[in-house]
């Protein structure tokens, strides 16, 4: 069976960063998704025994992080409950009273003027927030790109020192002949640690177990780009997706998106329509996996 995929819920759209890679690109909109509505979410998480993540835009953006938390805590048991933020406000939440499961810090350099460039968050100040957040698990994210890719040694020296876990992400699109150099610079880093195994997600990933308490997971298009779903059927933008699956996106008006897809590929609020999509999802073989793309 394929690994859990969350119920993501985009709990605002506001960012205030500029990522060029980002599928939002620092929205300036202001939706926030109501309290109601992610309760509701949660305890149709908790019916699928799925885990949630809460996301953006960016959500420590929104001044009522902490009640969300405590909310979900308090009136939804027994889920699994993840935060994904570029630390922007983090700080401001860090004596929040429950702890979350999950906590992923997307961060683009250790060097500030990188992190200027993308998302004009100081890194250190994000990391020292990271580090005192209440949260079992806890993950560094970072997407390769041309500006960071030298400091991908730092990034793994820096999550041994921490027992933090460390996914990296290429950029989905279209390779050129620098793209792949960079690729083989970040591999070059990493082919030490020869404890190697694919997990199977809908969006596969390559584990590298370094340690008990430390994995470095690499996400790379190519592999996610393999699974085709009967959603995916007749979607003009097929030939150019490069992440089917990694979760399913719920918005702050309630449409259900199942992929990254800006086509039109989203539904409309319902339980049954996300246990549907889920379902089909989650529900894959290991055979249909591998054959999925040849169908």
């Amino acid at each position: 069976m394929i690994n859990s995929i969350p119920l993501r819920l985009i709990i605002n759209t506001h960012c205030n960063g500029k990522c060029y890679f980002c599928h939002k690109e620092g929205a300036n909109s202001s939706r926030e998704m109501p309290l109601d509505l992610i309760l509701e979410c949660a305890n149709i998480a908790r019916f699928l025994s799925a885990p949630v993540t809460l996301t953006g835009g960016e959500p420590t953006l929104r001044k009522d992080l902490d009640i969300i938390i405590s909310e979900i805590n308090r009136t939804v048991s027994g889920i699994n409950l993840g935060l994904t933020t570029n630390g922007a406000n983090l700080i401001a939440f860090s004596n929040i009273k429950t702890s979350i499961d999950t906590l992923n810090l997307s961060i683009a350099s250790f060097d500030n003027d990188i992190s200027q460039k993308y998302q004009r968050v100081n890194p250190q100040e994000a990391l020292n927030a990271f580090a005192i957040f209440p949260a079992k698990t806890k993950n560094i994210n970072v997407v390769v790109t041309k500006d960071n890719y030298l400091q991908v040694k730092q990034f793994i020296d820096y999550c041994i020192k921490n027992n933090y876990n460390l996914d990296l992400m290429f950029e989905l699109k279209e390779y050129t002949e620098e793209d792949l150099i960079i690729q083989k610079s970040v591999f070059d880093c990493i082919e030490i640690y020869d404890n190697l195994k694919i997990i199977l997600k809908p969006s596969p990933v390559l584990e590298f177990h370094v340690c008990d308490s430390v994995r470095i997971r690499i996400k790379h298009p190519y592999l996610s780009s393999m699974p085709r779903f009967n959603f995916c059927k007749g979607c003009s933008q097929i030939n150019q997706c490069y992440e089917r699956i990694c979760s399913i996106r719920i918005h702050p008006d309630g449409q259900i998106s199942p992929c990254l897809s800006r086509d039109k590929s989203r539904y409309s609020f319902s339980k049954n329509r996300i246990i549907q999509l889920y379902n089909e999802i989650n529900n894959v073989s290991l055979l249909s996996f591998i054959t999925s793309n040849y169908n």
